[in-house]
C-alpha cells in the first residue's frame, strides 16, 4: 500500500503517521488520567499509605491529572486538524495551564525531596516540618499557587504564549525579543529547584550509606527494616524526578536550538512533545513497580475490581430468579473488596 500524505493537512503527514500520532496520544491522555487517579484512590482507601509523603505523592498525581484533563485534549484536536482551530485566549489558557500545572509537578517533587532530606538527614525537624497532615496540605496548596504565578507574566506582556505549529500545542515561545523571562524562568526556578531536589537526594544517599553500615555492624533489626523501607520510598521518589527531567528537557534543548536558527524535521517535535506528555503517565508505573506498599495496594484494587466483575456476572445469569441465590454477606465483601497488608477497608 503507497504511503501517501494526508490531503490537506498542514504538517504534511503520512496517513499512517496521522493514525499513529492519534492513537499514542489518546493511549497517553487514557493512561494518565487511570493511572494517577488510581495513586489517588489507593491514598485515600488505604491506611498503610495515608503518611504526609503519599499526600504529596497523591498532589503529584493530581497536577498529571489536570495536565490530561486540561491539556491533552487541545494537543490532539490540534494533532487531529494539524493547526489550531480555537479562539487566541483559548491558547493563552491552554499555555497558562500547561506551564502551572507543569511547575506545580516539579514544586512538588521538591517537596518530596526535602520531605525524604528532613525524614532522613535531619530526622529531629521532620515533624515540626511535616508531621501534620493540615501543614503538608499547605505546601500541596502553595505548589499550585506558585506555579499559577510563575506562568502569569506572558498573560501581561512578559513573554509570550503562541500556538507552536511543530509542537501542535499552545506553548511559551522563545523568541529572541522575548528571551528575558525565559532565562529568568529556566535560570532561576528551574534550576534552583532541581538543584535542590539533586542535593537533598545526595545527602539523604550518604546518611543512608553510613547508617546501613552501622547498623549492619552493630544488629539492630527493627531499625534496618525501617531503613530499608526509607531506600525504597527514596529510590522511587528519585526515580520519579529523573524521569521528569529525563521528559521535559528534550523540549528545552530543541527550543533552544530553534531559537539559535536551527532546523529540525517535524518528526523530532513530534517525538519530544510526545516525551514530554508521557512523563504524565509514567509516575504510576514507577510506584508499582520500585515501592511495595502502592504494588500491593495495586493489586488489592485489581482483585477487588475482578471480584466486583464476577459477583455481577452471576447476578446477571440468576435473570429473574430468587436474588436470594446471589448473595454476599456485608462482612464478607468488605474484606474482598480491598485488604491490604491484614487491614480491611470499606469501598
Amino acid at each position: 500500500m503507497e504511503n501517501t500524505s494526508l490531503a490537506g493537512d498542514p504538517l504534511n503527514r503520512h496517513e499512517a503517521q496521522f493514525y499513529i500520532e492519534m492513537f499514542l496520544g489518546s493511549l497517553i491522555l487514557f493512561l494518565s488520567v487511570l493511572g494517577n487517579s488510581l495513586v489517588v484512590y489507593v491514598v485515600n482507601k488505604d491506611p498503610s499509605l495515608k503518611s504526609t509523603t503519599n499526600l504529596l505523592i497523591q498532589n503529584l498525581s493530581m497536577t498529571d491529572i489536570a495536565m490530561a484533563t486540561t491539556n491533552m485534549p487541545f494537543w490532539l484536536i490540534s494533532l487531529y486538524h494539524g493547526r489550531w482551530i480555537f479562539p487566541q485566549f483559548v491558547c493563552d489558557l491552554d499555555s497558562f495551564t500547561m506551564f502551572a500545572f507543569g511547575s506545580a509537578s516539579i514544586l512538588t517533587m521538591a517537596v518530596i525531596a526535602l520531605n525524604r532530606y528532613f525524614k532522613v538527614v535531619k530526622a529531629n525537624k521532620y515533624k515540626r516540618l511535616f508531621g501534620s497532615r493540615k501543614v503538608v496540605w499547605v505546601y500541596c496548596a502553595a505548589t499550585w499557587l506558585v506555579g499559577m504565578m510563575f506562568a502569569t507574566p506572558p498573560l501581561y506582556g512578559w513573554g509570550l504564549y503562541e500556538y507552536h505549529i511543530q509542537f501542535s500545542t499552545c506553548s511559551l515561545i522563545w523568541d529572541l525579543n522575548r528571551i528575558s523571562f525565559v532565562i529568568v524562568f529556566i535560570g532561576v526556578f528551574v534550576n534552583s529547584v532541581t538543584i535542590t531536589i539533586f542535593v537533598c537526594y545526595y545527602k539523604i544517599y550518604k546518611t543512608v550509606k553510613i547508617t546501613s553500615h552501622n547498623l549492619a555492624s552493630h544488629g539492630g533489626t527493627a531499625e534496618a527494616a525501617a531503613r530499608v523501607t526509607e531506600i525504597k520510598v527514596m529510590k522511587s521518589t528519585f526515580a520519579v524526578v529523573c524521569c521528569y527531567l529525563i521528559c521535559w528537557m528534550p523540549v528545552s534543548f530543541v527550543c533552544v536550538t530553534e531559537t539559535a536558527g536551527g532546523v529540525m524535521p517535524r518528526e523530532v517535535y513530534a517525538v519530544v512533545i510526545f516525551l514530554m506528555y508521557i512523563s504524565s503517565c509514567i509516575n504510576p508505573l514507577i510506584y508499582g513497580i520500585m515501592n511495595p506498599q502502592f504494588r500491593r495496594a495495586f493489586l488489592a484494587v485489581a482483585r477487588m475490581s475482578n471480584f466486583t466483575a464476577a459477583t455481577a456476572a452471576s447476578a446477571n445469569e440468576s435473570g429473574n430468579s430468587n436474588t436470594s441465590r446471589v448473595h454476599i454477606a456485608p462482612q464478607q465483601a468488605k474484606k474482598e473488596a480491598f485488604t491490604v497488608e491484614g487491614t480491611e477497608v470499606v469501598v
